[in-house]
């Protein structure tokens, strides 16, 4: 399953009892040397702190250990593991990108790392094209997961003069709008309903310049980078340029997203800025795009009782007096909470605004 498979929205509704919920991430065939130790602090922990929920715990370990055991470590860069026995959930993913080893052991499962890798990986649409013809790549979970071709058959300028030279070069223009007229037509194809949002051409120019002027306005829209490059370099050398591409304008599209979220919240509109109004919005439902730096961490906590999260670290409920409260890693429930309530999460790095105003940040619906 890739990542713009994984159903995030669906879950974000599972939900356990307090330590039932395991989640862990890794890379590679240390993985279950990391889950021995990593369940054996959290164990010791618990069963210190919290006796009463050990056995939640110990079912769910159980589970995780038996997907560990059913799992081949040769073909994912990276691989999450889920068991939670009492929401009946036993799940593992393989990734496409490597993951940074983590285990949580809590009522619902840890998606960051998750939305995180759909965020930063988004699908898009590669096309490789010159006078020859063009490669078309689907990138997914920074590979290329499926490719297609058009021939071009293009014939190169020449010099001669009179005549010939203009039957010439208006036969060559039309052997140059027919083929830029195909990739045109497979990139609509393959962009229509659900397809990738975001097209890269790469190339020369004059074929790109072609390709680009074909295109319908919606297609248009979503180019986000047309350069040259080798187109005899290898695969792997082009969609890391891709990539690289992609991940240029996704920076350039958070700095975006923080400025309009600035500029709501500076004239007294639908912007929230900071923890605590962030989860106050998340919680009423009302935030349609949240933004997450890339190295936050935020303390928070939870009642167990009323299940009342807050931006704050708390022994004592504010809301039902409960002492059944939990600290909790307060990003990993803001995007649980985006993920719930069909909020786009937009996780970004270098967006020095938003890391000086607490590290989260929201444009609201309503």
């Amino acid at each position: 399953m890739s990542l713009a498979d994984l159903n995030l929205h669906e879950l974000a509704a599972l939900e356990g009892p307090p330590r039932s919920f395991l989640t862990f991430y890794f890379t590679g065939e240390g993985g279950a040397r990391e889950l021995k130790n990593r369940a054996a602090t959290a164990r010791g922990l618990i069963e210190h702190d919290e006796p009463d929920r050990l056995a939640d715990f110990d079912a769910a370990l159980e589970r995780l250990n038996a997907l560990m055991d059913g799992e081949s470590f040769e073909q994912g860069a990276g691989y999450c593991l889920m068991a939670c026995p009492a929401a009946k959930v036993e799940r593992g993913f393989k990734l496409t990108t490597p993951a940074e080893t983590s285990f949580r052991a809590a009522r619902s499962p840890n998606l960051r790392p998750l939305a995180e890798l759909q965020d930063e990986y988004e699908p898009f649409l590669l096309v490789a094209a010159d006078n020859d013809g063009a490669r078309i790549l689907q990138i997914a979970g920074a590979v290329a997961d499926a490719e297609e071709a058009v021939k071009g058959g293009v014939k190169n300028r020449v010099k001669k003069g009179g005549w010939s030279q203009q039957r010439y070069a208006r036969r060559r223009k039309g052997q140059l709008h027919r083929y830029a007229a195909e990739v045109a037509e497979r990139l609509a194809e393959l962009t229509k309903e659900h397809g990738p949002e975001r097209i890269v051409l790469l190339g020369s120019q004059e074929t790109r310049q072609q390709i680009e002027a074909e295109l319908p306005d919606r297609l248009k829209e979503r180019v986000i980078a047309a350069e040259g490059f080798d187109l005899h370099a290898a695969e792997e050398a082009l969609v890391e340029e891709g990539l690289r591409l992609f991940q240029q304008e996704e920076r350039r599209e958070e700095q975006a997203l923080w400025k309009r979220i600035q500029n709501e919240t500076l004239s007294g509109g639908l912007g929230a800025i900071g923890p605590e109004d962030v989860l106050t919005a998340l919680q009423t439902g009302r935030v349609d795009e949240l933004a997450v730096d890339h190295d936050v961490t935020i303390e928070g906590s939870r009642c167990d009782a009323c299940t009342t999260a807050f931006a704050q670290v708390h022994d004592r409920c504010p809301l039902c007096d409960s002492e059944d409260v939990t600290p909790i890693a307060l990003v990993e429930e803001l995007v649980r909470l985006a993920e719930q309530t069909d909020a786009d999460v937009e996780f970004a790095q270098g967006v020095q605004g938003l890391v000086e105003n607490g590290g989260v940040a929201a444009l609201l619906r309503w």
